[in-house]
């Protein structure tokens, strides 16, 4: 079983090779600012193996702003204490000046396993208000 995990704030839920997944998030920003939303990593809970990374995409932009993707580092929650996977983490700034509601649809697409590579995929909906 493979498991994701997001940090800022944490969300995590198991995969299951093959199936498609979609969430909806909510996040809080600054107006003109540069805001972390999510963090996605991949690693198997049963061996606490770490995973590659994700290839990251917006399917659909934010009207107010815009979103970038950084590579780094992100710590695993959970039954695998300390181990610490490449994830994509989700950045977001506003234009400068706004604020009220925006949203944006991203997608991370991933090999869940290197015995059976199948491209899976997961979507987030994040809906940001920006103050």
């Amino acid at each position: 079983m493979i498991r994701k995990h997001a940090l800022l704030p944490a969300v995590a839920a198991c995969l299951v090779a093959g199936t498609a997944f979609a969430e909806t998030l909510t996040r809080e920003a600054r107006s003109g600012q540069l805001s972390p939303l999510l963090s996605f990593s991949i690693y198997n809970v049963d061996t606490c193996y770490a995973g590659g990374l994700a290839q990251a995409r917006v399917v659909t932009p934010p009207a107010h702003g815009k979103v970038e993707f950084r590579q780094g580092q992100s710590r695993v929650a959970g039954s695998c204490g300390t181990l610490v996977a490449l994830s994509q983490q989700v950045f977001y700034t506003s234009r400068g000046g706004f604020r009220g509601a925006d949203e944006m649809v991203v997608e991370f697409q991933y090999n869940p396993t290197v015995e059976a590579p199948r491209t899976t995929s997961r979507r987030y909906t994040i809906r940001v208000q920006v103050r």
